[in-house]
Order: C-alpha cells, then structure tokens, then sequence
C-alpha cells in the first residue's frame, strides 16, 4: 500500500531525530542552565521531541505489522507468477528441490535485507552524513574527517557483499542440490525400500552436506 510505504520512509527519520537532534536539544539545555539562561521553553521542546519519537517508534512498529505480511505475500505471489508463467511455455522437467528452495529463501532473504535498509542502512547513513554537515558547520577538519570515515565505511558495506557473492552461490547451490535430493528420494521411498539403498541415500546425503 502507497501510504504505508510512505509512512516507512517517513519513520526512518527518527533515527537522526532521537540520536543527532535530541542530543543536541538537551546539550543547548545544559549550556543554558550553565549560563543561568531560564530553561523552561527549552525543556517543554525536549520533552515534546521525547514524546513525538516515542509516539512515532510505537506508530513505525504498527506500520511494520501491517506492511510486513503484505510485501510477503507479494513477494510470494510474483514469484510464483513467474514460475507457472515460465513453465507454461517451457515443457522441461522443473527441478523442483530447486525452486521450493529459492521460493523459500528469496522471500525471507528480501524482507531480511528491507528491514535492514529499513532500519539500519539508511537511517544511519542520514545521520552519519547529517553529523558530517553539523561537525563541517563547527569544526570543518573534524567534519572532513568524518566524512573521510563515513565513506570508508559505506565503500566496506559495499564492497563486503561483493566478495563473499561466490561464497554465498556455492553455498546456495549445495543447498539447492540438497532440496533436489531429498525431494528425489521421498518420491522413491518405496523404491528406495526395495533396492535397500536406505545407508546409501543417507550417505550421499551427508557427502553433500560435508
């Protein structure tokens, strides 16, 4: 849904508001009372903030029990699309440990990676780069260097994933390969029985495993 999607990018604001604006909030409180500057107006806007971040934390965790199942659900709905699509014009046998293994993992490997973006990424990007413009306006040498950090750290982040992408296909293709097998020898159970082939398959097994 459009609105709920909107509401996601909205929330992923309070990350910068609760770990930036609010520190700096209570620091202008601090140096006030230093100061013998009166406080009030300033503490009703910190305690506002608090509970407008709390208030939204709480709206953000509704927002995601209502999305959530919704994104799964049209995950699982185009990729099953897609596969009787394929097959309906591609009479070849379909490997079926292989596709119920993807269809499995790709929908939980995606909601895995939005909640990360959601969460993580991008809201602590905004603030590593919103720290860098705050230190920049003060202290311009702190600020470069921050911003020097933030970029090695984005260019890991990166690149990290890119590296291990060989790792993680040969892990998934054993995986697959796995379900493939299983799935070959619970249509053969019987077979299987009669040959007393039972240590065999289960040995075979474990060879893929290892």
């Amino acid at each position: 849904h459009p609105g709920e999607l909107a509401l996601t990018c909205f929330f992923v604001l309070l990350v910068p508001l609760s770990d930036i604006l609010l520190p700096h909030l209570f620091g202008n409180v601090l140096e006030n009372i230093k100061d013998g500057v009166p406080v009030l107006g300033s503490m009703i806007g910190v305690i506002l903030l608090m509970v407008f971040i709390e208030t939204a934390w709480i709206a953000s965790d509704f927002n995601d029990s209502r999305l959530l199942p919704k994104l799964q659900s049209y995950f699982r709905e185009e990729m099953l699309k897609n596969i009787l699509e394929h097959y309906e014009t591609d009479f070849t046998e379909p490997n079926n440990g292989d596709i119920i293994a993807k269809f499995v993992k790709v929908s939980a490997t995606i909601m895995k990676w939005f909640e990360r973006m959601k969460s993580y990424i991008i809201p602590y990007t905004l603030m590593f780069f919103a720290a860098v413009i705050y230190f920049i306006y003060y202290d311009l040498q702190i600020g470069l260097t921050l911003l020097v950090v933030v970029i090695i750290c984005l260019a890991t982040i990166v690149m990290g994933p890119v590296h291990c992408n060989n790792v993680t296909i040969a892990r998934d293709n054993i995986y697959n390969n796995l379900h493939e097998e299983i799935d070959d020898i619970l249509r053969n159970l019987y077979s299987i029985y009669g040959a007393g082939q039972k240590d065999t398959e289960i040995k075979n097994i474990n060879t893929m495993t290892d």
